[in-house]
């Protein structure tokens, strides 16, 4: 968890300076081999620093991919790609979980990564076709080939490419969670997100094993109501995006729509999280129906999907819109 927490801040400003594809071609083998070595630790300390590694390798097509999706579509197409990579994403620990509890019920624990090694492999194999999306090294390559002046090299060289690769990889990204308070916010209420998704993971096997004698493989099935609600919260979340566009276009005349707009799915989603929070919790108990507690998970999942979007989204909006000012302030804390 702390790799796939910490793996963006690094593969981000990555994939700006060495382009998308490098992400996915170079950088993927990487966490396959780390999970690979994984599946082989014989105690814990290996198991966790291979993990901790995988984590942080893993976690850079999920940040790239947004990226992706924002170098080849524009206006209300780019929305929708985002919302669509967001979902599936949120699908992951769902669907793996539900994978997972069958192979833990009839493998051995090592059968779980590679499940997941095979399925990584597999994907990764279509990312050696992928073609570069991002503007600067596509630039560079177009003028090398028509024998034009080359644009600079976004690292300098020497020790100035160290610091430069050290100021922007690491600090950068601090400085906006810090200097910004809608970045910082965002991010805080997106993390509360993640932690409960994850604590779901954690603990309805704990719970429909001991209150409802599930086996793990039945214990994975209840993930499907995340699942669901997740592909629907998407669905919605399209739906929504649409229809606020067009009535802010046709209030201001269209006008640029401000980030503020993407919240609409958050502050639908808020009220609806505590509600399935709250239900989850008074029903997974004896006498009640297993039926209502994953009714309750699928609640969770559709409004999770409608914050945690459409906090992401309004972030980075307002992060573009505010680059010019921001990223010379940083410069001028390290000149």
């Amino acid at each position: 968890m702390y790799g796939l927490a910490f793996g963006p801040a690094v593969s981000a400003p990555l994939s700006e300076t060495f382009g998308r594809r490098f992400i996915y071609v170079f950088v993927t083998p990487i966490a396959l081999l780390f999970i690979l070595g994984a599946s082989f630790a014989k105690n814990l300390a290996t198991l966790a620093v291979c993990r901790l590694l995988a984590g942080l390798t893993i976690s850079a097509p999920l940040a790239v991919g947004a990226g992706t999706i924002m170098d080849m579509w524009t206006g209300i197409n780019t929305n929708r790609g985002v919302v669509l990579i967001m979902t599936i994403a949120f699908l992951g620990p769902a669907l793996g979980e539900l994978v997972g509890g069958w192979v833990a019920q009839y493998k051995n624990w090592q059968w779980s990564l590679w499940t997941t090694l095979f399925l990584g492999a597999g994907v990764w194999i279509f990312a050696l076709g992928a073609q570069e999306t991002y503007a600067g090294p596509v630039m560079r390559r177009k003028a090398k080939k028509l024998g034009l002046p080359i644009p600079p090299a976004p690292i300098p060289a020497g020790m100035a490419g160290v610091r430069f690769m050290v100021t922007v990889t690491l600090v950068r990204p601090l400085y906006m969670l810090i200097r910004e308070p809608i970045v910082t916010l965002c991010s805080l209420y997106s993390s509360l997100n993640f932690s409960i998704l994850f604590c779901f993971l954690a603990c309805i096997p704990l719970i429909f094993s001991t209150t409802y004698n599930f086996t793990p493989g039945e214990s994975g099935l209840v993930l499907i109501g995340i699942a669901v609600g997740c592909a629907l919260g998407g669905i919605f979340l399209i739906l929504l995006d649409s229809y606020t566009l067009k009535q802010h276009l046709f209030k201001y005349k269209n006008a640029t729509p401000p980030p503020e707009r993407m919240l609409w799915g958050a502050m639908i989603g808020g009220p609806l999280m505590a509600s399935a929070l709250f239900w989850f919790a008074w029903t997974a108990r004896p006498g009640i129906h297993w039926i209502s507690s994953i009714v309750a998970t699928g609640l969770f999942g559709f409004s999770n999907i409608l914050v945690f979007v459409g906090s992401q989204r309004s972030g980075c909006i307002y992060y573009y819109n505010i680059a010019d000012k921001v990223i010379p302030r940083f410069r001028q804390c390290f000149t």
